[in-house]
C-alpha cells in the first residue's frame, strides 16, 4: 500500500448524531458509495455530492493530493470512506484526512463556507542547525507556494516547490485547498495555516498544518511526486516516486482532532 490505511486524523463533532436505519443514514451510506466509487475524482482529483433533500440532506467532498497517480487516489478514498464510518459510525458530520487524500461530509452544506477551526499539526523531531537562515529560506518557499497555487490557471489550488538550503540540502513544501473554496479564500487559508507553523514546528526541519479547507507541509527530503505549478522544473516534471521518510515524525497519542 503506498501508505497506511488508517487516516492520520479524523474529526467527528460529537452533538450531531443520527439514528440508525434513518432516512438519514440511507442517505449517508449512499453518498460515501458513490465518493468512494467516484471515476470523476480519481481523474480529476476533486468531487463533491450531495444525496436526499432536506431535512435529511448530506453534502460530500473527495480531494486528492494533485501530484498522486489514479491508482493511488482511488486507494486511498477507498480507506478513507471504510475508517470514516468506523472512528464516527453515527456522526452527521465527519472528516478524516490521509497524506493523499481527504473526505468530508456533514448535514450543513460547507460548499463553500470557510472554517479554520478545526485543524491539526504534525512537526519533525529533528530541528535545524541554522534557525536564522532555514526559517527566511522557509518563508520565502511558503510565500511562493501560495502564490502560485492560488493563480495557477487551472484552478488547482495546490502546488509544490523545492528551494536549495545549502550545497547539499534542499527545503521541499506542498500547499493545496479544497476546490469548492475561492482563490482568495484559499490564500486566507494558507496564511492562516503558515501562521500557526512556529507555535507547532518552530526550529523543526519539517512540519505541517492541516485544516479542514487546505494544509501546508514543508520538509528536507522529498515527499511529493514531481513538482506542481506554474513553472516546474525541466528535471523535475513526472511521477517519480518521493523519497521514504525518515522514522522522525511526531504523532500524538489519538489522531482525533478535537
Amino acid at each position: 500500500s503506498p501508505e497506511s490505511s488508517i487516516p492520520m486524523r479524523y474529526y467527528c463533532p460529537p452533538t450531531f448524531i443520527f439514528t440508525a436505519n434513518s432516512t438519514y443514514q440511507r442517505h449517508h451510506d449512499a453518498l460515501l458509495r458513490f465518493l468512494s466509487s467516484s471515476s470523476n475524482a480519481s481523474v480529476s482529483g476533486f468531487a463533491t455530492a450531495m444525496e436526499g433533500r432536506s431535512p435529511d440532506l448530506v453534502h460530500g467532498l473527495v480531494l486528492h493530493r494533485s501530484d498522486v497517480p489514479g491508482d493511488n487516489r482511488m486507494a486511498c478514498i477507498s480507506h478513507a470512506a471504510f475508517w470514516i464510518v468506523q472512528f464516527c459510525p453515527k456522526g452527521k458530520s465527519a472528516m478524516v484526512w490521509y497524506d493523499y487524500c481527504h473526505m468530508r461530509y456533514s448535514n450543513v452544506n460547507f460548499f463553500g463556507m470557510v472554517n479554520s477551526d478545526v485543524y491539526f499539526t504534525m512537526a519533525n523531531s529533528d530541528d535545524t542547525l541554522d534557525v536564522n537562515v532555514f526559517t527566511s529560506l522557509l518563508g520565502g518557499l511558503l510565500d511562493s507556494l501560495s502564490s502560485n497555487a492560488t493563480s495557477d490557471p487551472s484552478g488547482l489550488l495546490f502546488a509544490t516547490e523545492e528551494m536549495r538550503f545549502n550545497d547539499r540540502q534542499k527545503i521541499y513544501g506542498l500547499v493545496q485547498c479544497t476546490r469548492h473554496i475561492s482563490a482568495s479564500a484559499c490564500m486566507n487559508f494558507l496564511s492562516t495555516a503558515m501562521s500557526r507553523i512556529p507555535s507547532c514546528c518552530d526550529r523543526k526541519v519539517g512540519g505541517r498544518v492541516v485544516m479542514a479547507s487546505c494544509k501546508v507541509r514543508y520538509e528536507m527530503y522529498h515527499f511529493f511526486y514531481g513538482l506542481v505549478g506554474p513553472h516546474p522544473s525541466p528535471d523535475a516534471v513526472g511521477a517519480s516516486p518521493p523519497a521514504s521518510p525518515p522514522a522522525s515524525i511526531v504523532l500524538p497519542p489519538s489522531n482525533a482532532v478535537h
